[in-house]
């Protein structure tokens, strides 16, 4: 009986070197993986900046160019277009919904159209 115990003890612990080892392996793999990240962030880094350099070199007539965004870098300078209302003074229809689910449009200018009559109140079930 004490040799199976012992045997036992024996096989439980070489499993656990096994698992030592993997672990140190994922540890190592988890450090290169790391240091590659590291390396392609300066790369990315460099990169942006150098994109940049000739945005800020083609305005001369800014005092201090301000740094760039990442997000900045990724959008065109576009045109504004901003609207506005119409002056000529009519009044935009109105909409209304009913309780039924029926959609009036409302003339701009008269008056609405009569209302559907209100529905009845539910009756309680006895």
């Amino acid at each position: 009986m004490g040799l199976a115990l012992a045997a036992l003890a024996a096989g439980c612990g070489g499993g656990r070197d096994a698992v030592e080892q993997q672990l140190a392996e994922l540890r190592a793999e988890l450090v290169r993986v790391r240091a590659d990240s590291a390396v392609l962030a300066d790369r990315l880094g460099s990169l942006e900046r150098a994109r940049v350099a000739p945005r800020v070199a083609a305005r001369p007539d800014e005092a201090e160019p301000r740094a760039a965004s990442p997000e900045e870098l990724d959008r065109p300078d576009l045109e504004v277009v901003r609207l506005a209302p119409e002056d000529d003074g009519a009044r935009p229809p109105a909409l209304r919904s009913t309780a039924n689910g029926v959609v009036i449009d409302e003339p701009p200018g008269g008056s609405p159209p009569p209302s559907p009559p209100p529905s009845t109140p539910s009756r309680r079930k006895r």
